[in-house]
């Protein structure tokens, strides 16, 4: 195949100069290599790029130091910004690769790094056979591709590097902002797998401090910081049951051991009676691991 590499990289640079002014010395920035090589040297980004600097205005100045900050700036702006130009690019390629499935949403997350679809349906804590078929969406809608060494990695560096950087905070804000310490490290964790939304529960919704939402399904997540063993309380647990049954949801005892979020699954469990979470009880370190 041929390499056009270095033929895009000589037209991106000519373009930047061109438009900023800058003389050719500056062509030897490292901050303007390595922005290129985020960038991968793709037209449409290198515009937006260019079209940020421009926006900062007095971009006549020239100066090794004046050039570094300014694609800095830019890049931020341009890409990580939630309203920057390839942000919002990049979200729409999110929504058409994953549509409304937080099953697509976390296994496009899982390959950030390159891998393999053993070693992310390992990281998920969900079937092989789940991962290969949604990575068999068209590819994820061609955000990815398979390498010559079977692992699969994004075709589209840049994108890559977008989704890592984003986690979902916008729905999981009220209990990272209001919510207890343990409650807000359940939030993240629950963001970090994809879903969709994590609400602090209301009155009205039992005894549960947060739902989560994943597709059609609903966790309701009573969470503690606790040491093992814990015991959860009859009278406690079986207003949980009878309100998870009453409303549909899925119940979860959620209990934060040492900074770390450990789910054990109440589906199927007796109403009634104490439940108590010793260190031989079986328990799963992803919410993502009770969907079944």
């Amino acid at each position: 195949m041929l390499n056009l590499g270095p033929f895009i990289r000589k037209d991106s640079l000519s373009m930047l100069q061109d438009i900023l002014g800058t003389s050719p010395d500056l062509t030897g920035s490292t901050t303007l290599e390595k922005t290129l090589d985020i960038l991968g040297d793709h037209p449409f980004y290198i515009r937006a790029l260019i079209r940020e600097i421009w926006s900062q205005g007095s971009t006549r100045r020239a100066s090794r130091r004046w050039l570094d900050g300014a694609l800095r700036e830019a890049l931020e702006a341009t890409l990580f910004d939630q309203n920057g130009r390839l942000s919002l690019f990049m979200e729409q390629r999110y929504r058409v690769a994953t549509g409304e499935s937080s099953t697509l949403a976390a296994v496009l997350r899982g390959f950030v790094e390159p891998g393999r679809i053993t070693d992310v349906a390992k990281m998920l804590h969900i079937r092989t056979g789940a991962v290969s078929t949604a990575v068999k969406t068209r590819m994820l809608e061609d955000a990815l591709t398979k390498q010559e060494d079977d692992t699969y990695a994004f075709v589209d560096p840049t994108f890559a590097l977008w989704l890592k950087h984003q986690v979902d905070f916008r729905q999981t804000m009220p209990p990272l902002l209001v919510g207890t310490d343990s409650e807000q490290a359940v939030a993240k964790r629950l963001a970090m797998d994809g879903f969709r939304g994590a609400y602090q529960s209301l009155a009205s919704r039992g005894a549960f401090d947060l739902l989560a939402v994943h597709d059609t399904r609903i966790f309701g997540l009573q969470v503690k910081t606790t040491r093992v063993p814990y015991t959860l309380r009859a009278q406690e647990k079986t207003r949980l049951m009878q309100d998870a049954r009453r409303l549909g949801i899925h119940p979860v005892l959620v209990l934060v051991v040492s900074g770390e979020a450990r789910f054990y699954d109440l589906r199927g469990k007796p109403a009634r009676g104490a439940y108590t979470a010793r260190a031989e009880t079986e328990w799963k370190d992803s919410l993502l691991a009770l969907l079944r």
